[in-house]
């Protein structure tokens, strides 16, 4: 008789259809052995039993959208204002950040959804608090910032680059999106040497850890940077990762012998700041349809290479009309060179039309989704204001998706919302639409059993069956046993990742 090495007893939802459900699982080594009602003839006298009675055990969850390595890398900011609810409060916290003169004070977790004067504070109020240095204010989607006076002289930032606000007065307000965003977002980051981002990689491995997550889809890098990429597979981490190089030049992709490409390559921008591609106006900017940071033939081009080269694309739409661009490409490229099990992604998809929907489930395309964006913007203030009450009801609509027979799958697009499945989970049950809520299984499908399937990794993990890799997790209740609208208070007790128990 081979003893297992750990047992664990409670209520095991498996999510494997031909076995839903058990009392015991026994685990040997990485790898699950027995799934079924009693493990007893498994136990020897050196098993672990772990005894999580009326408790949920699950497979290991598998966040399909982070940025890890920035997710470190933002771990180096001076401040978090993430929850703070005012800019004069912000202001004062800025205040309070002691740093030489001329060193950058950097700020993440702004929303101006969530402050009471609904704007973003202006370079003219960071001057004031902070005079003396630079300062940068990173708006919490990534896609936009505002910054200080000395931070335009130091960057170089002047009103021909595309993005840069300007007032009534001809004058350069400090907020920046599209391109003069990201030049100030390179700027500004904080030069950390390889050995300070590998401990923050560790730390936050083992923050993702104690979520339950066990697997990371990764997006990392960009066009000619692949240093971010390399540190990440050459990095042992705690963590299974599958990596999506965010380049645009696919022989990149295939020099690192990495059968993916993507994650987030920018078709267009977010609704928080305006630059998501919608085909009607914003309700809150009449002036402005978001942008589109491909033209067709542009996109049409770089779809085809990765696809005709045999990779797995993954792409950023989050408006109707960027939708409708990336899903013309992959239509294109499917026709010209037929792939049957390509399983290319849209990353957000978060407004799309009815035929879109129909078109993602005919043409094969997954969508990886962020749930946790119904939990941390309000529906009244932040969507339906920018969307208008009638678009917004198509806001993340999963029922309808799932119905039609697309494939979802769950993340968190760290460090825009902390990587933590549970409330991926209770916002998909709970969305603030109720037509586009889903049921609770298939919630627990977006971060297990689906997520597996995205990255070709359902016959290894996904779900507690025999063979798979033992990546589990016990949750502090039954989760089908508690109201869904408290599934926000479950927490993660216990973390079995290759075998071995992590609390």
């Amino acid at each position: 008789m081979h003893y297992a090495d750990l047992v664990i007893e409670g209520n095991i939802y498996t999510m494997d259809e031909s076995k839903p459900f058990a009392r015991s699982v026994a685990i040997k080594g990485d790898r699950i052995i027995f799934v079924g009602d009693n493990a007893n003839d498994m136990i020897g006298k050196e098993t672990i039993v772990v005894n999580a009675e009326g408790k949920s055990v699950l497979p290991g969850f598998i966040d399909t959208h982070v940025h890890f390595v920035g997710t470190a890398i933002s771990r180096f900011d001076d401040l978090d204002v993430f929850g703070i609810p005012s800019i004069s409060e912000i202001l004062e916290a800025i205040k309070r950040v002691k740093k030489p003169e001329g060193q950058w004070i950097r700020v993440r977790g702004f929303d101006d959804s969530m402050v009471a004067e609904q704007r973003y504070p202006t370079r003219w109020e960071l001057d004031s608090v902070a005079p003396k240095n630079p300062v940068i204010v990173k708006r919490l989607d990534g896609h936009s910032c505002v910054v200080n006076s000395l931070a335009l002289d130091s960057i170089g930032i002047g009103p021909e680059m595309r993005g840069v606000d300007i007032d009534e007065h001809g004058r350069i307000t400090g907020i920046l999106r599209a391109e003069a965003n990201e030049v100030a977002r390179r700027s500004s980051e904080y030069e950390a040497t390889k050995e300070e981002i590998l401990r923050k990689l560790f730390d936050v491995s083992y923050e993702a850890l104690r979520s339950g997550i066990t697997t990371i889809h990764a997006l990392e890098g960009s066009t000619g940077d692949v240093s971010q990429v390399k540190l990440l597979m050459d990095a042992k981490l705690p963590l299974d990762f599958v990596i999506y190089f965010q380049t645009t030049d696919v022989r990149e992709a295939i020099a690192l012998n990495l059968p993916r490409i993507g994650g987030c390559i920018l078709v267009d921008g977010s609704m928080d700041s305006h630059t998501a591609a919608m085909f009607e106006p914003y309700n809150d900017k009449r002036d402005s349809r978001g942008v589109l940071y491909f033209r067709d033939d542009e996109l049409k081009d770089f779809v085809l290479n990765a696809h005709k080269s045999g990779l797995q694309i993954a792409m950023h739409a989050i408006g109707d009309a960027a939708i409708e661009q990336l899903l013309d490409a992959y239509e294109y490229a499917l026709s010209e060179y037929p792939r049957e099990d390509h399983r290319h992604r849209i990353e957000h998809a978060e407004v799309p039309t009815e035929d879109q929907i129909r078109r993602m489930a005919k043409l094969g395309i997954g969508v990886a989704v962020q749930p946790p964006f119904l939990y941390y913007w309000d529906m009244e203030k932040f969507y339906i204001k920018r969307l208008g009450p009638e678009r917004a009801m198509r806001l993340h609509p999963y029922r309808r998706m799932l119905e039609m027979g697309a494939r979802l799958a769950g993340g968190s697009d760290s460090p825009v919302t902390p990587m933590n499945p549970i409330i991926g989970i209770h916002a998909a049950v709970n969305h603030p639409v109720k037509g586009n809520s889903i049921e609770l299984h298939d919630a627990l499908r977006l971060y297990t059993r689906d997520a597996a399937f995205f990255s070709f990794e359902e016959r290894r993990k996904g779900s507690i069956t025999e063979g798979k890799v033992a990546d589990l997790v016990i949750l502090s209740d039954d989760i089908f046993k508690i109201r869904l609208t408290e599934l926000n208070k479950v927490k993660v007790e216990t973390v079995v990742k290759n075998g071995k128990i992590f609390r």
